[in-house]
């Protein structure tokens, strides 16, 4: 039976795609060959070899955490500024605009180098339900990645697609909505092959 993936799998991607399809920044050395494996924002959560967004947040800022990280093992980090990090953790700092918009842009890249087929959920209820569902039926058949927990919104589904292993077949995706022009955004990120559609409420209306 196939194996779904995990928030942490590996990414087919190196520094220097990384540099490339975000026009970023980088005023220290690099090995462009080496590996990302996965992407995160979480300074608690990160692993060895990942990718660390320095998201802001309302109650926290990610840049605040880079010699955490860093620490860590992070691959690289990237931030809307330079960082200074401890001498004896140096760990490429690739600066951008938008550590958001960096995040999408990201995914939406590495969404083209999959070759899996995309489906995309979305609605008012039952659009965790309802992927479970599938990815139950379909994982017997094919190596089908899934979303961790209910991530659909503009860090979640980026997250997601960074965490789907180079050979999946099927990318199960939540898509969600608290305000207008979300679901258009996430679906130029994920461009899915299929959607399903739960039920449309009054929460969206």
């Amino acid at each position: 039976m196939p194996v779904a993936g995990s928030l942490y799998s590996m990414i087919a991607a190196t520094i220097q795609d990384v540099i490339a399809v975000l026009g970023a920044e980088c005023s220290t050395a690099i090995k462009p060959d080496a590996p990302i494996r996965g992407a995160a924002i979480d300074s608690r959560t990160i692993r060895p070899g990942q990718a660390f967004f320095a998201v802001r947040g309302e109650y926290f800022d990610g840049h605040d955490f880079a010699a955490e990280v860093a620490v860590k093992g992070a691959a690289c980090i990237i931030a809307e500024r330079a960082i200074d990090l401890p001498s004896d953790h140096t760990v490429p700092v690739l600066v951008v605009d938008s550590v958001l918009g960096a995040l999408a842009t990201l995914a939406r890249w590495y969404r083209r180098q999959l070759s899996a087929h995309v489906i995309a959920i979305t609605g008012s209820a039952g659009k965790t339900t309802t992927r479970h569902i599938l990815h139950h039926v379909l994982s017997r058949f094919y190596r089908c990645h899934q979303a961790v927990k209910s991530f659909n919104n503009h860090i979640g589904v980026p997250l997601t697609i960074l965490a789907a292993p180079p050979d999946s077949e099927i990318l199960l995706l939540e898509l969600g909505t608290n305000h207008p022009g979300e679901i258009e955004l996430l679906a130029r990120i994920a461009k899915p092959d299929a959607a399903c559609i739960t039920l449309i409420g009054p929460a969206h209306l």
